[in-house]
């Protein structure tokens, strides 16, 4: 069996950055879009803290297209 405990935020910065947050069965997590940037243009979220559910695989993924969005934005700009 597998349980997953509430979540909540750590840390006060996604709150002081303005960054948007979504509402789970399981606590509150960022607002992210497809690549992984937050509704503070130039924050980028990923993992736990911008899924609804703790899973280490999407985790993975999600740090991986984060990781790719962040490099794009540096080189192309928005």
């Amino acid at each position: 069996m597998f349980t997953m405990p509430n979540t909540r935020m750590s840390s006060e910065l996604p709150h002081q950055l303005g960054c948007a947050l979504e509402h789970g069965p399981v606590g509150s997590y960022l607002k992210v879009n497809s690549l992984m940037e937050t509704s503070v243009p130039g924050v980028f979220a990923c993992g736990d803290t911008a899924r609804g559910f703790g899973n280490v695989a999407m985790a993975v993924g999600d740090g991986a297209m984060a990781g790719a969005s962040v490099h794009r934005s540096l080189v192309f700009g928005h």
